[in-house]
């Protein structure tokens, strides 16, 4: 996971132009950088209580397949 690149480019471009203080551009950054995670953390906890779900009723192999979708160990 890495943090969008578009907004952090933004926020430079007005602190380049003076509009804005690196204070507020690393609290700004650090703030993207929370939701995003906070976004991640919540699609895993999707996937977790979908796996959850398949496995408790017995469907193995949807579990499997959902795995293989969602790309599960395999670091990019």
């Amino acid at each position: 996971m890495c943090i969008s690149r578009n907004p952090i480019d933004k926020l430079e471009v007005k602190l380049k132009a003076g509009r804005v203080d690196v204070t507020v551009l690393a609290e700004d950054i650090s703030t993207l950088a929370r939701t995003e995670i906070a976004i991640e953390s919540l699609k895993n906890e999707d996937v977790m209580q979908k796996l959850s779900a398949l496995t408790a009723t017995g469907q193995a192999c949807k579990a499997v397949y959902l795995c293989n979708v969602k790309n599960f160990g395999n670091s990019a």
